[in-house]
C-alpha cells in the first residue's frame, strides 16, 4: 500500500506456523518428560525391585528432552528429530529394560507427534523406516506385537496427518481473515481524515439547519397569526358593517313595501332610485355575509349539518328562486331534474347556496340563449351541471376562477357586478360535502360554460342527526361514539355541526342514555355541568363523564326569563310571528337600542305590522328600566350589546323589580343566537373517570382541551 496510513502485517504466514510448531514442540516435550518422571515413580510403586537400569534410561530421555528444549529456539525440525528419536529410543529401552512387550505400543505417539510437528513427506518417511526396523528385528519381544503395532502406528498417522491438516486450515482461514481485516482498517485509515472533514461540514450544516428551523418556526408563527388577524379583520369589519347595511335594508324595504307608512306616497320619481338602492344594499348585505363564510372556513367553525334530503328537492327550490330573473332576462330555463333520485347526506342550506350561486353567475354571464340545470347520478355520485349560453371563461382563467376575490376580466366584472367569492365559497362548501366542483368551457362567445359539481350519495352522517335517526351507526368499527346528554335540541345541532373526529349521539334524558351505554360501549358521556339527573353508578363506572357549562339558548333564554330572540336584521314577517307567539294581547310596546337609527326602524316595522302597538323608546339601558318603572310595557325589544348597560344587565335589574315580571322581553343582536349566548356564557369542563387516569392518557387529555381552546385574541 503506498498510503502513509496503510499498515503492514508484523509476521508473515511462514513465521505463524514455525512458532506454532515451536510452541507444540515445547508443550510435547515438557508433557513427555513429567510423564516419564511418573512413570519412575509408579513403578517403585507398583514393582518390588525397580531395575537398576531403569534410571540411566530415565535420565537420558530427560537429557534428550532438555536438550530439545535448547535447540527448539534455533533449530526446530532438528530438535524435533531429536524429540521423535528419543522418543523411539525411550519406548524400545523400556520394553528391553522392564521385559513387558506392552511397552512397545508407548511408540504410538511418534507418528502421531511427527504428523504434527513435520511435514507430512519427512513424518511419512520415518514411520516407513521404523516400520521396517520393526519387521527386520529379530528380537523375540518385539516380534510377537509387530503386526498389531505397524497398524496401529499407520492409524495414529493418518489421524495425525487430518488433526495437523485441520489445525493448518483453520489457520489459514484466521490468517486470510486477519489480512482482510488489516486491509480494511488501512483503507478506514486512508478515509479518516476525510471523514473528519465530512463530520465537520455536517456539523455546522445540522447548525447552519437548526438556525433555519428557528426561522422557519418563527415565520409560521407569523403567519398563521396573520391568518389569523385576516379572518379575525374580516370578521370583526363584516360584523361592524351589519348594522349600518340592516338599517339601509330594513327602510328601503320599508318604503317599498309600505309606501304610505310615512303618511302619504312618496313622488314617483322616486320609486326608482329606491328600488336601486334597495337592491344593491341586499347585493351589499350578501357580499357581507359572504366575507364572514369566508372567515369562519379559514377559522375552521364551518361545518355542514347534513340531513337525508332529496337533492331533487333541494335542486328545484333552487331554481324556483332565480326562474323570474331568467325568464325576465329573455333566456329560456332548462331544467332536467328526475323524479327518482336518491336521497344524499348533504346540508341542504349549503347545497342550495351552491346551485344559486352557480345560476347567479350563468344569469350575470347569458344574454342570449339558455340556461340548464341538470341532473343524474353515477357510480354513487350525484352529478348536477349548470350550463349556458353566455361568454364563457377562457381557458386560461379556468384555473382561477375559484380564488378568492378573482373575477374573470376586470371590465365584465365591473360591468355585471359581483365580489369574486360566490364561486370561492361554493367550491369550499362541495368539498366539506367530500365533493368536487370544476369547470369546462372553450371561452368561446355562445358556447358558454359548465359548471360540474359531484355529491356523494353514500356519505357518512357522522356529522349529523341525532341517535334516533342514526340508530343503525354503533357498528362503524374505526368511529370512536360519545354520548351528549342534553334536552336542549341546539346543543345536539352544536355536537353534530362540529364533532369531526367523533361520532356525537344525543339523547335527552339520563334513561336513554343509559339504554344506549347498555347497547354500546361509548367513549365518553357528556352532559351540563348543571344537570341534575341521577347516573347510574354501576353503568357508569368505566365510562369518562364529561360534565361542562353548555351554550344552551333554551336554557340561556330560560333562565333569563327571554321570550324569545330576534337576529338582526329585523324583518317584519319573523317579528310579527315572534310575538304572535306570545299568546297574549299587546298594547305596549318598548324598544331599547343605543342606536337610534334601529330604534326608528323598529318602530316604522312595529306601525306596519298593527297601528294599534304603542311604541316607546330608549336608547339605554339605565334608561329603559326608568320608563319601565313608571309604566311597565306589554313587550320589551332589548339589544344585547349596549355600550353603558347591556341586555343581560337590565334582565338582572328587571327581574329584582316584581312588577317587571309580566313583561314579555324579546332579545335581539346582531349576531346569531349561539354566537350571542357564547359571548357571554362562563363555565368549567370536569372530567371524571373512575377508574382513574393512566400518566400517558392524562398528558393526551390535557394536549386536546389545549389544542381545542379559542387563545386570546382569536376571533
Amino acid at each position: 500500500m503506498g498510503s502513509p496510513h496503510a499498515m503492514v502485517l508484523p509476521f508473515k504466514h511462514d513465521d505463524i506456523l514455525l512458532n506454532l510448531r515451536r510452541d507444540t514442540l515445547t508443550l510435547l516435550v515438557v508433557l513427555a518428560a513429567v510423564t516419564s518422571w511418573l512413570a519412575i515413580l509408579l513403578s517403585g510403586l507398583v514393582m518390588p525391585i525397580t531395575p537398576i537400569a531403569a534410571v540411566p534410561l530415565w535420565l537420558s530421555f530427560e537429557g534428550i528432552c532438555a536438550l530439545t528444549l535448547l535447540l527448539k529456539s534455533r533449530h526446530v525440525r532438528l530438535s524435533s528429530f531429536l524429540f521423535i528419536g528419543g522418543l523411539y529410543a525411550g519406548s524400545v529401552g523400556a520394553v528391553l529394560v522392564f521385559s513387558a512387550p506392552n511397552l512397545l505400543y508407548l511408540s504410538l505417539v511418534i507418528p502421531l507427534v511427527s504428523g504434527i510437528l513435520l511435514r507430512r513427506q519427512i513424518a511419512l518417511l520415518i514411520t516407513v523406516i521404523i516400520s521396517i526396523a520393526m519387521l527386520l528385528t529379530a528380537y523375540p519381544l518385539f516380534r510377537a506385537n509387530t503386526e498389531p503395532l505397524l497398524i496401529l502406528w499407520w492409524l495414529v498417522l493418518l489421524i495425525g496427518f487430518a488433526a495437523f491438516d485441520s489445525l493448518y486450515r483453520a489457520l489459514q482461514m484466521i490468517l486470510e481473515y486477519q489480512a482482510y481485516a488489516v486491509e480494511q482498517i488501512g483503507e478506514a485509515r486512508e478515509h479518516r481524515a476525510q471523514l473528519m472533514q465530512l463530520t465537520r461540514s455536517l456539523q455546522e450544516t445540522q447548525q447552519n439547519l437548526e438556525k433555519s428551523n428557528v426561522q422557519l418556526r418563527y415565520i409560521s408563527l407569523a403567519a398563521e397569526e396573520a391568518r389569523r388577524l385576516k379572518a379575525q379583520f374580516a370578521a370583526n369589519v363584516s360584523h361592524e358593517l351589519r348594522t349600518p347595511i340592516n338599517l339601509i335594508v330594513g327602510f328601503a324595504e320599508i318604503i317599498i313595501a309600505g309606501p304610505r307608512t310615512y303618511g302619504e306616497a312618496l313622488p314617483s320619481a322616486y320609486w326608482r332610485d329606491l328600488n336601486t338602492i334597495y337592491r344593491n344594499a341586499k347585493h351589499l348585505q350578501g357580499l357581507i355575509n359572504d366575507v364572514l363564510d369566508i372567515s369562519q372556513i379559514e377559522a375552521g367553525r364551518m361545518a355542514v349539518v347534513k340531513d337525508n334530503t332529496s337533492p331533487r328537492d333541494v335542486i328545484l327550490e333552487a331554481t324556483a328562486l332565480v326562474q323570474d330573473s331568467i325568464v325576465h332576462k329573455g333566456l329560456s330555463f332548462i331544467i332536467e331534474v328526475p323524479d327518482n333520485l336518491p336521497k344524499a347526506w348533504i346540508d341542504r342550506l349549503r347545497i342550495r347556496q351552491v346551485i344559486l350561486n352557480l345560476l347567479g353567475n350563468a344569469i350575470r354571464f347569458t344574454d342570449h340563449g339558455h340556461i340548464m340545470v341538470q341532473a343524474f347520478t353515477k357510480e354513487a355520485l350525484l352529478y348536477v351541471c349548470v350550463s349556458d349560453t353566455g361568454i364563457g371563461i377562457p381557458p386560461q382563467e379556468i384555473d382561477r376562477v375559484f380564488e378568492e376575490f378573482h373575477q374573470v376580466e376586470g371590465s365584465l366584472a365591473r360591468r355585471l357586478g359581483g365580489s369574486g367569492l360566490g364561486l370561492t365559497l361554493s367550491k369550499q362548501f362541495v368539498e366539506l360535502h367530500g365533493g368536487r366542483l370544476w369547470i369546462e368551457s372553450d371561452g368561446l362567445a355562445g358556447h358558454g360554460s359548465k359548471f360540474w359539481l359531484t355529491l356523494p350519495l353514500e356519505a357518512s352522517p357522522a356529522l349529523s342527526g341525532t341517535f334516533q335517526t342514526q340508530r343503525a351507526l354503533p357498528f362503524v368499527d374505526e368511529t370512536r361514539q360519545f354520548i351528549v346528554l342534553d334536552a336542549d335540541p341546539s346543543i345536539a345541532q352544536l355536537f353534530e355541526r362540529h364533532t369531526m373526529k367523533h361520532h356525537a349521539m344525543s339523547v335527552q334524558s339520563a334513561d336513554a342514555a343509559h339504554k344506549l351505554i347498555e347497547g354500546l360501549y361509548p367513549s365518553a358521556l357528556v352532559m351540563d355541568i348543571n344537570n341534575t339527573e341521577t347516573l347510574n353508578a354501576e353503568l357508569v363506572r368505566h365510562i369518562p363523564v364529561i360534565r361542562c357549562s353548555m351554550p344552551s339558548t333554551q336554557r340561556y333564554m330560560k333562565s333569563l326569563g327571554i321570550a324569545n330572540y330576534l337576529a338582526k336584521p329585523v324583518s317584519p314577517e319573523v317579528l310579527a310571528s315572534i310575538l304572535r307567539d306570545l299568546n297574549k294581547p299587546i298594547h305596549t310596546i318598548l324598544v331599547v337600542d343605543d342606536d337610534q337609527d334601529m330604534v326608528r326602524l323598529y318602530g316604522y316595522v312595529l306601525h306596519g305590522l298593527s297601528a294599534g302597538y304603542q311604541v316607546r323608546k330608549a336608547y339605554s339601558g339605565i334608561e329603559a328600566l326608568e320608563i319601565m318603572r313608571h309604566s311597565p310595557p306589554d313587550v320589551l325589544i332589548l339589544d344585547l350589546m349596549m355600550a353603558e348597560m347591556g341586555g343581560n344587565a337590565v334582565i338582572e335589574q328587571m327581574k329584582a323589580n316584581q312588577q317587571l315580571e309580566t313583561v314579555s322581553v324579546i332579545l335581539t343582536s346582531a349576531f346569531d343566537v349561539s354566537d350571542a349566548v357564547t359571548r357571554i356564557a362562563h363555565g368549567t369542563i370536569h372530567l371524571d373517570k373512575p377508574i382513574g387516569f393512566q400518566p400517558v392518557e392524562l398528558v393526551r387529555c390535557v394536549e386536546a382541551l389545549i389544542d381545542g381552546l379559542t387563545l386570546s385574541g382569536e376571533p
